[in-house]
């Protein structure tokens, strides 16, 4: 993720503070950079042809059902896309399947804006906040998409041997409250 120097996007969490900008996004490079990691491999595969991870049809469902949310990072405004959803399904469906069957995700995807909210009354220092990421729509479609239809049925018929009832990431039932109970 890249961290951008103005995180002006979310003034609607603005608190009365002497942390400048700056201070947050020295703080988040610091926190986040990881100073040995290397790019994995490129995936090496024998089919030609793109495989059909995801329909149009699923797309253009996901597009259709769009809701306004933000869309700062990439220019391209929700209502525009769930207008021209029936248009923008099979160039997409292409983009993902591409990304999926070759296992690289575009650069333009990666980036983010770092909202921080503050987890206390009055933040005094950087920890203070938690970062909120906010990355481009079609990002945040291509998560959905790949977390209902590869990592939902994952979960729900998972082998005999191995049991997750104690855990509640990426279920569709769980929640932090089923966690406590």
């Amino acid at each position: 993720m890249t961290i951008i120097e103005n995180y002006s996007v979310c003034q609607r969490n603005r608190t009365a503070t002497s942390i400048t900008s700056d201070k947050p996004n020295s703080h988040y490079s610091r926190v986040f950079t990881y100073a040995d990691y290397v790019d994995p491999a490129s995936k090496l595969t024998s089919e030609t042809a793109i495989q059909d991870y995801i329909s149009e049809w699923t797309i253009f469902k996901v597009l259709d059902t769009l809701r306004p949310t933000s869309s700062v990072l990439d220019s391209v405004p929700a209502w525009f896309l769930r207008l021209g959803a029936a248009v923008f399904s099979k160039p997409l469906s292409y983009l993902f399947n591409q990304s999926l069957a070759t296992s690289i995700v575009p650069l333009q995807w990666k980036r983010a804006i770092i909202c921080p909210v503050p987890e206390t009354a009055t933040p005094k220092q950087c920890s203070d906040f938690r970062p909120i990421s906010v990355t481009p729509i079609l990002t945040r479609i291509m998560e959905r998409i790949v977390v209902q239809s590869f990592l939902y049925p994952a979960l729900l018929t998972l082998p005999p041997n191995l049991t997750v009832d104690d855990q509640y990431a990426f279920r569709p039932t769980g929640s932090t409250t089923a966690a406590l109970i």
